[in-house]
């Protein structure tokens, strides 16, 4: 195989992702990472990720919020909205969408975070689904015009695709930790062991050997999300 620096920077980002998404059992953490990847890949000034079930309804939980501040990055972990915003369930029932703006617009505060006097012109939203169960909303934006294309949408929504089932986890095994801390009794957890496997050859497109261990990653997390508990060989474009 040929040196990893012949590795594109997106494989680089993805073939890092799954390692060091199995290293935390924090959604906090996780999101972080996500996001931190999201920046690798695209580019953003502000972003967040919002854990939302559309079908249990009730208020958004924001794992984290980010925004660019006087060239430095401010994290918010405690924006909680009211309700879903048009755009977080535009996400969901589109299937993710661009907003592309050419004069900045008014938002209404509760609506908003972080540097309140900078305006959104570029906006990526896409839904974070588990299978068929959504379980939250992944948004960047940037403060410049035309910053993003249907190419970064697509981008954005395999990154979500490839993170889902981790942040899903996480948050089922901090929600159980949560009640027995706050209750004393023990979470009975009923344990079903599924069987999720990516499986990748080594060919012309595997340059090195993370390239080739995020191709067998990428194909496990479909099956993740479309499922579980089958066998998925990674096709190229996945």
């Amino acid at each position: 195989m040929e040196n990893a620096a012949t590795a594109s920077p997106s494989e680089l980002v993805f073939a890092r992702l799954g390692k060091d998404l199995s290293t935390t059992s924090s959604t906090v953490a996780a999101a972080e990472i996500i996001l931190n990847a999201a920046d690798e890949l695209i580019g953003w000034e502000a972003s967040y990720l919002i854990l939302y079930d559309p079908a249990q309804g009730g208020r958004p939980r924001p794992l984290l919020t980010i925004d660019t501040v006087n060239s430095e990055r401010r994290f918010e972990y405690d924006a909680v909205p009211e309700k879903p915003s048009e755009n977080m369930l535009k996400a969901i029932r589109e299937d993710g969408f661009l907003s592309l703006y050419e004069n900045a617009f008014e938002i209404a505060p509760s609506l908003s975070f972080g540097d309140r006097t900078q305006r959104t012109l570029s906006q990526l939203f896409v839904p974070v689904r588990s299978g068929e169960r959504t379980i939250g909303v992944l948004s960047i934006q940037s403060y410049s015009w035309h910053a993003y294309d249907n190419h970064s949408l697509e981008m954005l929504k395999n990154l979500s695709n490839h993170c889902a089932g981790a942040v899903e986890e996480s948050d089922l095994s901090e929600a159980g930790t949560l009640y027995e801390l706050s209750t004393g009794e023990k979470v009975k957890r009923e344990i079903k062991v599924t069987v999720s496997v990516g499986v990748a050859m080594c060919d012309v497109t595997c340059r090195n050997i993370d390239i080739l261990m995020d191709h067998a990653d990428r194909a496990m997390y479909s099956v993740k999300n479309t499922g579980r508990n089958r066998i998925n060989v990674w096709k190229s474009g996945e």
